[in-house]
């Protein structure tokens, strides 16, 4: 660990950071902000692999996704959230996932829309949301919950490989900083430049995994959580296809997106996904600590050819940002 050096004649709420982690400056002393409320970055995570099956149509169900932490009033809370939801159902229905308070039974957010009966995809969808408040304080529990228009077969997050995910970040501003925290004191900020797709990257074929063209470099310390965000457009040729888009973290792949795509059709697809730096915790994905590392987005299709960000599709974005040290 590289020697501290705090800075001179600091003022109340100045931040300094080094080697993943962050300390704040009371007045009297620098005091660590890992772990404390009030502080800045990741607050509570929670993340689940397996699946959660047999939920019925018509209401809103647990998917045993939960986090618990200590809001301080009037400070902002972001809440991030990703699962897959799938359905039996022989006809398409409505789907949707979305946040919960427990403490006073009330929806946050929620993101989602039909899921085809098309058979040669089971009817997966991956949904990702995000949203920010400064409502919240005390003790909160915040619950991931899923919702199916029809059915009693459905089941939530049920893809092998693709993590199901809720987390929340303080992302107060603060005077004395600039609100949000750059790569100097290693809290939030890009952890590599985003790479954005101008070319024909059409062609994928077969189940192969072929590289999109979206690829990024970043900067890993162990101990650290990122934030990987994509925007990514694609369309089918004559043949109708399952599309499945991959993320290459440090060689190992995992499905963000899939979905059903008509022939000749367009889609655009969007996202969030949190993996941590160095060994592996809760079971989420992790990148080897190191610089230079390399991720990358993957395309396949079940049949057919499909062409990614090029012509009258809209240009793709890849970027990862560091959002703070591992919650305790």
């Amino acid at each position: 660990m590289a020697a501290l050096d705090f800075p001179d004649n600091p003022a109340t709420g100045d931040l300094y950071g080094s080697s993943g982690t962050v300390w704040r400056w009371d007045g009297a002393r620098w005091a660590s902000t890992a772990g404390a409320a009030g502080a800045r970055g990741v607050v509570a995570f929670q993340e689940i692999l397996g699946s959660v099956a047999g939920i019925a149509g018509g209401a809103w169900a647990q998917t045993g996704v939960n986090v618990t932490f200590n809001a301080v009033a009037g400070r902002r809370y972001q809440i991030t959230y990703t699962g897959a939801l799938d359905s039996n159902h022989g006809a398409a229905i409505p789907a949707y996932l979305g946040v919960y308070n427990a403490g006073t039974n009330t929806q946050m957010h929620a993101t989602g829309g039909d899921l085809t009966a098309n058979p040669a995809d089971g009817s997966t969808r991956y949904w990702n949301g995000v949203f920010s408040t400064n409502a919240l304080s005390g003790t909160v529990t915040l619950r991931l919950m899923c919702y199916f228009g029809a059915g009693t077969g459905n089941v939530f997050s049920a893809a092998a490989g693709v993590p199901a995910q809720l987390l929340v970040e303080d992302i107060t501003y603060e005077a004395g900083t600039s609100g949000v925290l750059g790569p100097n004191d290693m809290s939030r900020g890009l952890a590599g430049r985003p790479a954005i797709v101008t070319a024909d990257q059409g062609g994928f074929t077969g189940s192969n995994a072929a590289m999109s063209g979206f690829n990024i470099g970043v900067n890993i310390v162990s101990g650290r959580m990122y934030e990987l965000s994509w925007l990514v457009s694609t369309k089918q040729d004559a043949t109708g296809g399952y599309q499945t888009i991959l993320a290459s973290l440090d060689g190992a792949n995992l499905v963000i997106v899939q979905a059903w795509c008509p022939a000749t059709a367009q889609a655009t697809y969007g996202g969030v996904l949190n993996f941590v730096g160095g060994p592996s915790v809760y079971g989420m994905p992790n990148i080897l600590e190191g610089a230079g590392k390399i991720i990358n987005l993957l395309g396949r299709t079940s049949t057919g050819t499909m062409t990614i960000g090029s012509g009258s599709l809209n240009n793709g974005r890849l970027a990862c940002k560091d959002v703070g040290p591992i919650p305790p």
